[in-house]
Formats: C-alpha cells, sequence, structure tokens
C-alpha cells in the first residue's frame, strides 16, 4: 500500500525534473553554452542534507520504521559536502 503511494511522489519529485534538467543542458550544450557546476552550491546543499538525514533516521528509528529510509540522505548529503569541498577552488 504504502509503495503505491511513494511510486508517484518519487516519479514526481526525482524523474521528472531530472529528465527537464537533463533537456535543458542538452540545448545548452547545442548552442555552445555548457554547463558548469557551482560546487558552493552542491557544498551548501550537502550541508543541510546531512542533518536532515540524520534527524530522519533518528524519528524512524524512535517510530520503529525500518531507519535506513534516511541513511540515502545522509550519504547524499556528505557525498555533495565532499564534492563542493574538494573543488573549493571553483567556487563561483
Amino acid at each position: 500500500m504504502i509503495i503505491s503511494i511513494l511510486i508517484p511522489i518519487f516519479l514526481a519529485l526525482v524523474v521528472v525534473p531530472g529528465i527537464v534538467m537533463l533537456l535543458q543542458a542538452r540545448k545548452r550544450m547545442r548552442q555552445g553554452n555548457p554547463v558548469r557546476t557551482d560546487y558552493r552550491i552542491l557544498y551548501s546543499f550537502g550541508k543541510y542534507i546531512v542533518p536532515f538525514g540524520i534527524l530522519v533516521t533518528i524519528v524512524f528509528f524512535v517510530l520503529q520504521i525500518p531507519f535506513y529510509a534516511g541513511l540515502p540522505l545522509l550519504a547524499l548529503g556528505l557525498l555533495y559536502l565532499v564534492i563542493g569541498r574538494i573543488n573549493r577552488r571553483k567556487w563561483q
């Protein structure tokens, strides 16, 4: 039951915006204006996603819900932090 609710939410929040961003990036590449990564934004996202991932993990653990649902958020946040920090000299 819960899976049938989560699939449309996942599609709406992840897949559709991903396709839109991919199409926009392709259009910019064809125009000769390549997409540049803003590493400071990645670092900022990571800075906010890590505490949220920790909070979700703790709340799920306390409520006896499988708490591994917060671990992907935590991992994504840590990944963004590391990528942003490594490329600090390229911040815009």
